[in-house]
């Protein structure tokens, strides 16, 4: 292990924006997964230089380097391996607005951002359920989708522009979004993002269905799909449904941009919606504490719902775009699940991306993919180290 130079590195952040306090690198050892890891010191920088600075140190002493939002991560993205942490929580300003656009750093948040757009009537439509901390770098990173996928898609696709540091520590402005996107700070460090906005509904109104089948369920989101003024098309499977003291059914809850739903007051719209959103803790209490995303094309959902329900696997999430979040036992066979993920022809992840905990899983042609352009971004291989690939 290279020993660090912290007089350096204090020199470049400032000495309130650096720490190797124990508790602190114990605290910034995990994220959201729960994997732990080993981290040598915390960083806090505030602009886009001092990160360009970090890494060409980095480079030059051979040091480990993890980017970090809000460790939000249920792949252990976050989790650093013997490395130095770049905190981007200081990055959190709006640089440039226009009427439909708006620049901000990464570390900004994605609720505070709709909070602030709001009075103009404008607000960013991507929403994960972790919005009220996400950060727009870490959206980006995993190209974070979430209840409204079906009308809205993921973060990249309302990115016009990024700013960011490779990992050779050349600060770059680039359009091609998805070169980058989805890449998990294994290339580079997002910094800033030119986001594209979209007014706010004047009025959203909630459906709900029941089924007895995952036929007659997936038959109805196949129409459904078909409605424009659709934002969003969520489900609980009948076992996360019972857990919720519900029925013993497929429950489905579609949003309108409109007042076509049947709950159409913000009180019938919030407990609703509470009824999909609050699923984590019930599951996690129920013995379901590892999460799942695999993103399955729309002809083999109904299959794939049918085996999860033979496994006892309880699942909901984003049906209408095929993302489907699973909830298993702490000593669920991996390997089983994702033979079925592959035999259903779908993707590993759907928007949590792949980290540490799925990289034994994506795709040969992923993996070769990414190892090109990391030798082009990153050729010492100083960020995040371990992920992905």
């Amino acid at each position: 292990m290279k020993d660090l130079d912290i007089q350096k590195l204090t020199s470049i952040v400032g000495k309130q924006n650096i720490t190797q306090n124990p508790a602190d690198l114990l605290i910034y050892a995990t994220d959201a997964a729960q994997i732990k890891g080993t981290a040598r010191a915390i960083l806090w920088p505030e602009t886009t230089g001092e990160i360009s600075q970090i890494i060409a140190y980095a480079n030059k002493k051979d040091i480990q380097i993890t980017p970090r939002g809000a460790g939000t991560s249920l792949t252990a993205g976050a989790v650093p391996q013997d490395s130095i942490i770049i905190d981007l929580s200081k990055m959190d300003k709006i640089t440039q607005e226009t009427k439909d656009t708006i620049t901000v750093e990464a570390g900004t948040i994605l609720d505070d951002l709709n909070t602030y757009l709001a009075p103009k009537n404008l607000y960013f439509p991507v929403i994960p359920s972790s919005d009220t901390v996400a950060t727009i770098g870490g959206m980006l990173a995993t190209d974070a989708a979430g209840t409204r996928a079906i009308k809205y898609g993921k973060t990249s696709a309302w990115t016009e522009e990024i700013e960011l540091v490779t990992g050779k520590g050349s600060i770059i402005k680039t359009k091609d979004i998805h070169e980058f996107a989805a890449t998990e700070g294994i290339l580079c460090i997002i910094t800033k993002a030119t986001l594209k906005l979209t007014t706010l509904p004047k009025q959203t109104s909630i459906t709900t269905y029941e089924f007895s089948t995952a036929e007659q369920l997936t038959e109805k989101v196949k129409q459904l799909k078909k409605d424009k003024s659709i934002s969003a098309i969520e489900y609980l499977d009948p076992l996360t449904s019972a857990l919720q003291e519900k029925d013993n059914k497929y429950h489905l809850f579609i949003e309108y941009e409109n007042n076509t739903g049947t709950h159409k007051t913000r009180e019938e719209i919030e407990t609703a919606w509470k009824q999909r959103k609050g699923l984590a803790p019930v599951l996690s209490a129920a013995g379901y504490p590892k999460i799942e995303d695999p993103l399955i094309p729309e002809k083999n959902i109904a299959p794939f719902l049918n085996w999860l329900k033979d496994q006892k696997i309880p699942n909901f999430g984003h049906i209408g775009y095929g993302i489907i979040h699973c909830r298993l036992k702490q000593d669920h066979d991996l390997d089983e699940f994702y033979t079925q993920v592959k035999n259903h022809k779908g993707q590993v992840s759907g928007e949590h991306g792949i980290g540490l905990t799925k990289k034994q899983y994506i795709p040969q042609t992923l993996k070769e993919e990414l190892k090109k352009k990391k030798q082009k971004y990153d050729p010492k291989n100083i960020l995040n180290r371990g992920k992905m690939i």
